[in-house]
């Protein structure tokens, strides 16, 4: 929901200096959608869509061109959504991620039926997923057929818990 809500309000910024594109974002929009409200604000959408806190992002050659947060980023303690709140950005990221191999496969940096562990430098993949069977590759991460995850999907971290870090020793 939220990814729609910004996709739908971020279309319309491309070519405008970041003033321009904020004020456009927070400013009252005419939906096509059936059932959307006419001339609905961002803060009137995100409080009809229950979304207590978001932000956005514009990159532009490889570097953030701007960014800006609205709402809370916390709603029990009613902390201020800041450019330095972390999202949990589930599948967000898949396109995200996708873009960034197969441009990594373009530029001769790694094939996509190549062994994953060939790949990972800080880490490797222990065992294969199937017992034996074929190798993880980023084609089959990247189809979601390599046979890899807990089947449970991943439920985030709890605000205030420290976030993992990989370790600096691969062997551990």
């Amino acid at each position: 929901m939220l990814l729609a809500l910004a996709v739908c309000l971020a279309a319309p910024v491309s070519g405008q200096d970041s003033a321009q594109a904020v004020a456009t974002l927070e400013g009252p929009r005419t939906f096509q959608r059936e059932g959307t409200p006419s001339g609905e604000t961002l803060a009137q959408a995100m409080q009809r869509l229950k979304v207590p806190g978001m932000s956005v992002a514009v990159i532009h050659n490889f570097e953030i061109h701007w960014a800006k947060s609205w709402g809370v980023a916390d709603v029990e303690t009613g902390a201020p959504a800041t450019n330095e709140t972390l999202y949990q950005a589930a599948s967000i990221s898949k396109p995200v991620a996708a873009m960034a191999s197969l441009k990594a496969v373009q530029d001769g940096r790694f094939g996509l039926l190549q062994d994953i562990n060939t790949i990972l430098k800080s880490w490797k993949l222990a065992g294969s997923p199937f017992g034996g069977g074929g190798v993880v590759t980023p084609y089959t991460l990247l189809s979601h057929t390599s046979g890899t995850g807990d089947g449970f999907g991943f439920p985030g971290y709890d605000p205030g818990a420290p976030l993992p870090t990989l370790p600096a020793d691969p062997q551990r």
